[in-house]
């Protein structure tokens, strides 16, 4: 964009607050997934409020829970299907139709999220990417994992890719993170933890391998169930799962961090920004 100012963003957000939220999603992805909608849009208000913007100016989300509510039980009912069948093909076909389902629901909360937010009445956005594009884009994040160390590259691409499709008359956003800061971070708050509680469970790399991939089948047989137990059940290593799961917030808060510290706001600068945008409270 020419012509414009360069604004940079910071998140204020802490990990007890992520706690509180990790609660209530939990607890509306019990209830049929029905109230999710409502908690999304309490958690897009939060995120909108505590991003800051060096110029002063506040980002605000007007999002409405009814547009998008009957979308997030589709995945929850190809789930609980997959938990009562204990036949593997029809398991793992479930299995896939949920993930896929999941990627949907996510695309049209993408879509939902650009539309309710704004940094000003004159600044709004909308979402242009397409479906069969960003599905595409998550299968290959989900499968990226086995890499070890490819996803932090992928990541960093569909960031950018999402912020090219956030069109808006007035401003654009632009990711200038590069990915080895992010695998970085990741290997140091995810990787790590999990290598030592893998090490410690004396697991083959056949054995951890079989492990991963039951993510992708109906995860059912009793050897899968094995595995989970030798990896986080025996001995000490339930310690060193429930510390890892007591810093999980702060680690994803610390990773949402480093996001919104490498995103830049390119504003026109004939675009009014508000200086006291309203922000809509939780």
């Amino acid at each position: 964009m020419d012509n414009g100012r360069e604004v940079k963003l910071r998140f204020v957000g802490d990990g007890l607050d992520m706690v509180g939220w990790g609660i209530v999603y939990i607890v509306s992805y019990i209830a049929l997934a029905i109230p999710q909608a409502w908690w999304e849009r309490s958690y897009c208000r939060w995120l909108a409020r505590k991003t800051r913007l060096d110029d002063g100016s506040a980002f605000a989300f007007e999002g409405n829970p009814k547009e998008i509510w009957f979308w997030f039980p589709l995945p929850w009912i190809l789930r609980f299907a997959k938990s009562r069948v204990h036949d593997p093909v029809l398991g793992t076909a479930l299995s896939v139709a949920g993930m896929l389902a999941g990627f949907w629901v996510s695309w049209r909360v993408l879509m939902w999220f650009c539309k309710g937010l704004h940094l000003s009445e004159a600044t709004r956005f909308r979402f242009t990417g397409k479906p069969l594009t960003y599905i595409g884009l998550q299968i290959l994040n989900t499968l990226s994992v086995f890499t070890v160390v490819g996803w932090a590259w992928l990541e960093v691409y569909i960031q950018k890719w999402i912020y090219r499709h956030m069109d808006s008359d007035d401003a654009e956003l632009r990711m200038v993170g590069k990915p080895v800061q992010l695998l970085g971070l990741g290997l140091l708050f995810f990787g790590i933890p999990l290598v030592i509680v893998l090490m410690v469970s004396g697991l083959s790399l056949g054995e951890i391998a079989s492990l991963f991939g039951a993510a992708f089948t109906s995860g059912n047989d009793p050897q899968t169930e094995e595995l989970v137990h030798r990896a986080f059940f025996q001995g000490w290593n339930i310690a060193i799962v429930l510390l890892w799961m007591v810093f999980m917030p702060w680690m994803l808060v610390t990773i949402w961090k480093w996001f919104v510290k490498n995103t830049r706001l390119l504003v026109k600068d004939s675009a009014p920004v508000m200086q006291e945008t309203p922000v809509l409270s939780a």
